[in-house]
């Protein structure tokens, strides 16, 4: 596989549901594009988005760069909460204890590494 070039605003997206046990609050509506991913799938490339709402863990370790909407992270296990905006990178680990609040539609590009899909 050649590399490629994508525009990440105009990509569509398969919407699909959370476990009823992630939502906090709200009704949010996860959608998902797999751009690339190794043969094994244990790296995985695409792009995310999430409607208004509250979600709580990370399914996979990720690295993820916002690229519009707003929301905020909180890592529950102590008092820090951080502004998700247009150009944030995030770092999250399969499990950490952070809840994530979208206020405005997120859409993100990640990288999952070891399977699992975004969060």
């Amino acid at each position: 596989m050649q590399g490629f070039v994508l525009t990440i605003a105009d990509q569509q997206l398969t919407p699909y549901a959370f476990d009823a046990d992630r939502i906090v609050a709200g009704a949010p509506t996860p959608a998902v594009s797999r751009v690339w991913q190794l043969p094994d799938q244990q790296v995985v490339h695409g792009i995310w988005e999430m409607t208004e709402g509250s979600v709580e863990r990370f399914d996979a370790d990720e690295t993820f760069v916002v690229i519009s909407g707003r929301g905020t992270v909180e890592f529950t296990d102590s008092d820090r909460t951080e502004d998700l905006a247009p150009g944030t990178l995030v770092v999250m680990h399969k499990g950490d204890p952070v809840k994530i609040t979208v206020h405005e539609t997120l859409r993100k590009v990640y990288a999952t590494r070891g399977g699992g899909a975004p969060s």
